[in-house]
């Protein structure tokens, strides 16, 4: 059984995987399908960008992903929106063509899910990922 993030750390964790095992899918050509990512969630101190049904379980791999059916995006969106780390974007705002950049950068076809919706980490929250990084290097 799956278990959701608890703490930013788990996050970051996951976002970072999640960037590698997109590449490894690329080269494998896996199950990981970006372009059909409804909602995208930016973490400024990376300056990346994940899918809520891979970073939204604790421990996701490529192969834990690719190998449950457990995975849930209306899981996991909701689990991340109860915790309130992060706030949904505007396309007003200057930050979400950035994101959405990187997001289709993400995505095979270079296309993103025709009603994609982005998230940003709040400011507090992505002040403390910047010092959980400072404090593990």
């Amino acid at each position: 059984m799956l278990e959701l993030v608890d703490s930013l750390k788990e996050l970051i964790v996951n976002v970072q995987e999640y960037q590698r095992a997109v590449e490894a899918a690329r080269r494998r050509r896996g199950r990981i399908t970006p372009s059909l990512v409804r909602a995208w969630y930016y973490v400024p101190a990376l300056n990346m960008v994940a899918a809520s049904r891979f970073i939204g379980y604790k421990g996701m791999t490529l192969e834990r992903y690719e190998s449950s059916n457990e995975v849930d995006g209306t899981v996991t969106e909701p689990h991340l929106q109860r915790k309130g780390w992060f706030r949904q974007l505007s396309e007003k705002e200057p930050q979400y063509s950035h994101v959405q950049s990187l997001a289709e950068d993400l995505s095979p076809t270079g296309r993103l899910w025709h009603s994609a919706r982005f998230n940003v980490l709040k400011k507090p929250y992505d002040e403390r990922v910047r010092e959980i990084l400072q404090e593990t290097t």
